[in-house]
């Protein structure tokens, strides 16, 4: 380790030298960042999470396309 003085004088009546304080080292820069949060979103949709959670729980792409968009029917063509 690399180390440099105290530049603070000891206390009046400290006989002992001061403690060597360490070398500030080198400064990197940061190779992630994460970012994160949560929110209350606009209220209209399909939410992902919940989208999620019912895959999980087994429903069907049309039943949770139906629960969200109500009124709606899905075909295909």
């Amino acid at each position: 380790m690399v180390t440099r003085p105290s530049t603070t004088p000891p206390s009046r009546g400290e006989s002992r030298p001061p403690v060597p304080e360490p070398a500030p080292g080198p400064v990197s820069e940061p190779r992630e960042i994460v970012v994160s949060g949560s929110g209350q979103g606009h209220g209209v949709g399909m939410s992902q999470w919940g989208a999620y959670g019912m895959a999980l729980q087994g429903k069907s792409y049309v039943e949770i396309l139906t629960h969200y968009f109500t009124g709606t029917k899905v075909e295909t063509r």
